[in-house]
């Protein structure tokens, strides 16, 4: 659903309905919520091309709402929420799709819904910046499993292009959980938001045994850095307890 521009209700009207609503919990009924977004250092959309704001309120994204970015004031507005507090996080897609920025570098960021139908206008905007690459990464086995090929982890080194800077080195068990919903793959962890998207150009993943010796050669990956937000998705096959190969190029 597109998200409209709502006019303010007055802080007098909120304060009457967050008073009315003391030890009556259960009377409080929803409000609504105008969430001004800027992109950068104040970029218009069109700069950026950015199409559409995706937002989601609560913990696992209870509350989802999309707007068009077709304004030089962004903003996403919710509506008929029930009343409290709610973890924040905007996204800004590209024509393709790919959420090119968002608010992940600040995960813990809350609003607030007063009920009783206040529109209540957040005054600190959400800052949208550059999202990061996403490294994914999935191994099959010819024959066997982790168990009995004797393969405990995988070593994972991310590089910038040139294969120098070094931007994120981890270590994946073998037999960490993966399904069929990812298609298998395994995303790597990146809660500092290092993989520049613009830069990242080469991977290094190597077989691990249970007492951290190398199994067989490194498997190398290289590849133009595929921009801001874009997947970068890995798999090593034939796995053996002599290692691993690969295609040295990420999957289509």
């Amino acid at each position: 659903m597109f998200a409209i521009r709502l006019n303010s209700v007055p802080f007098v009207l909120a304060l009457a309905a967050g008073v009315g609503s003391l030890g009556c919990e259960d009377d409080t009924g929803p409000g609504s919520l105008v969430v001004p977004v800027i992109l950068g250092n104040n970029k218009s959309c069109e700069e950026l091309g950015i199409t559409s704001l995706h937002a989601e309120l609560g913990e696992e994204g209870e509350y989802q709402e999309i707007a068009p970015c077709d304004d030089p004031n962004p903003e996403i507005v919710f509506e008929d929420i029930p009343a409290g507090r709610y973890r924040l996080f905007v996204a800004g897609r590209d024509a393709e799709g790919v959420a090119t920025l968002d608010s992940g570098a600040d995960p813990d960021r809350r609003v607030e819904i007063l009920g009783d139908g206040a529109t209540i206008r957040e005054e600190n905007p959400v800052l949208l910046t550059e999202a990061p690459a996403h490294v994914w990464t999935r191994w099959s086995f010819d024959f066997g499993s982790c168990e009995s090929a004797g393969m405990a982890a995988f070593r994972i080194a991310v590089f910038e292009q040139g294969g120098v800077r070094q931007l994120l080195d981890e270590t994946v068990a073998c037999n960490v959980e993966r399904d069929a919903s990812t298609q298998f793959y395994y995303r790597l962890p990146d809660p500092s938001r290092i993989l520049n998207g613009r830069t990242v150009g080469e991977i290094s993943v190597q077989p691990l045994d249970r007492a951290g010796i190398v199994m067989g050669p490194p498997v190398g990956f290289t590849f133009p850095p595929p921009g801001p937000g874009r997947d970068i998705r890995l798999s090593l096959v034939g796995c053996t307890n002599t290692g691993c190969t690969g295609s040295g190029t990420p999957d289509p």
